[in-house]
């Protein structure tokens, strides 16, 4: 069964974005897979991909924010910076084995990403459909 299940309410009715939540999603699975399993290695490497695609995710609306002029660019940026760090330093410290992969990190992500989505994600939608995009 997996950990995070895609449905409609997670759409934003842009098809390109859900897409790539759609993938988030299933990298989220995949880190589920490794809890409890001592994988620190294949956790790095899922880790690092996750870091890559969330900085491709991000830079995908980010593009369609500056094209449209989205008027809470500022602070929709501000919360991918914010969770961009937050990953980047679990990394980081997962690297130096200073930390342990765990039910919790993997918890953090789908929350994170549910909140974003479902409140942050869905504000942009009917703006950007109304600038062509679906």
């Amino acid at each position: 069964m997996a950990f995070m299940k895609w449905d409609d309410s997670l759409s934003v009715n842009v098809h390109e974005i859900d897409l790539q939540h759609q993938k988030l999603i299933g990298m989220i699975n995949e880190f589920y897979e490794y809890v409890g399993k001592d994988s620190g290695q294949a956790f790095c490497t899922l880790l690092d991909s996750l870091v890559e695609y969330t900085q491709y995710h991000f830079s995908t609306e980010e593009d369609y924010f500056k094209k449209f002029a989205y008027p809470d660019a500022g602070s929709h940026i501000e919360m991918h910076k914010i969770f961009t760090d937050k990953a980047l330093d679990v990394r980081n410290r997962l690297n130096q084995g200073k930390f342990v992969v765990s039910l919790e990190i993997t918890t953090f992500l789908k929350e994170w990403l549910m909140h974003h989505i479902k409140e942050t994600d869905k504000e942009y939608s009917k703006f950007f459909n109304d600038h062509g995009l679906s």
